[in-house]
């Protein structure tokens, strides 16, 4: 992902009243801004079963300070799990025990999990940085972490987004540098790599990104590479949702083929994926699952 860019908001935005499933979300009472930071961008928000919130901050700007937040009731925000893990000192020898370009937080169970890219300024990343750490929500430390190889975490790849299954012990993960799903065992801690050179991880050339009326262009001039970014998972695990930013169609593949890193390679077999039909008419940026296996889409343009 070097030189591209990413679309990101600047504010935590959550839904009051309730809404049964599948209802439009008109139905809901009422939009609620509980937490705004002017001076970073945002790219994860997750709340725990207890209502705890949690905010992440990717290092994309000289100026930084908090790669993870807890947001407290009052709307101010305090470094977690402690300002240790929080203040990298740009050494790539203690990038392995400090949050180096936080993409994304993910709370499951009584967990939170911090997705590590490790790429500053969206460049390459820092060797021995990329990582999946996980936080237990009753002690509020850092229970494990997860690093990834080189051969996992190549050095353009940029670890996007990430969903669990709780009960095969896996994490998901989009590569929206190179494009691909990375899969971690979390039982073992090791991981590979899965549809590598798909068509469906891969950005859509045709499609064009406008923000605000305005194109968004790269260095170059063109539309960004933006690859494999947008990720969910089906209520039972049988099903991986994903999308390219710079797409207008949803892919979904069977995870069973997907876990099994000794496998024959799914983008191998054209029926093993198949787009869905959510196919949009502009880009889809983050694609949230209910928990009755609703897909939901939020637009790049708008988000």
């Amino acid at each position: 992902m070097n030189g591209a860019y990413k679309i990101v908001a600047a504010s935590v935005v959550l839904l009051s009243g309730t809404c049964s499933a599948g209802a439009p979300l008109s139905s809901m009472t009422q939009l609620t801004q509980v937490y705004q930071n002017p001076d970073f961008q945002l790219t994860g928000v997750s709340v725990s079963k207890t209502g705890r919130l949690f905010v992440n901050f990717p290092r994309w700007s000289a100026e930084y300070l908090n790669a993870v937040v807890e947001v407290m009731p009052d709307g101010s925000a305090k470094p977690f799990p402690d300002e240790d893990w929080n203040r990298w000192d740009l050494d790539p020898k203690s990038a392995s025990n400090h949050f180096v370009c936080v993409q994304s937080v993910v709370v499951d169970g009584d967990s939170l999990w911090v997705l590590d890219a490790a790429a500053p300024m969206l460049m390459s990343i820092v060797p021995g940085g990329p990582k999946l750490v996980e936080v237990d929500l009753t002690t509020n430390k850092v229970a494990r972490v997860i690093q990834f190889s080189p051969s996992v975490a190549k050095t353009s790849t940029y670890l996007n987004d990430v969903r669990f299954d709780s009960t095969n012990k896996v994490a998901y993960i989009t590569d929206s540098g190179l494009g691909g799903i990375i899969v971690a065992n979390l039982a073992t801690g090791e991981s590979h790599r899965a549809l590598d050179g798909d068509p469906s991880v891969m950005p859509d050339k045709s499609v064009k990104i406008v923000i605000d009326g305005k194109p968004v262009l790269g260095p170059s001039g063109q539309t960004p590479a933006f690859h494999s970014d947008g990720i969910a998972l089906s209520a039972d695990g049988q099903y991986l949702y994903y999308q390219a930013i710079a797409s207008t169609t949803l892919y979904r593949v069977k995870t069973d083929p997907l876990r099994d890193p000794n496998g024959k390679p799914v983008y191998l077999n054209p029926a093993g994926r198949r787009m869905v039909g959510l196919a949009a008419d502009r880009p889809i940026q983050g694609t949230p699952m209910t928990p009755v296996s609703h897909v939901s889409a939020s637009s790049a343009e708008t988000s």
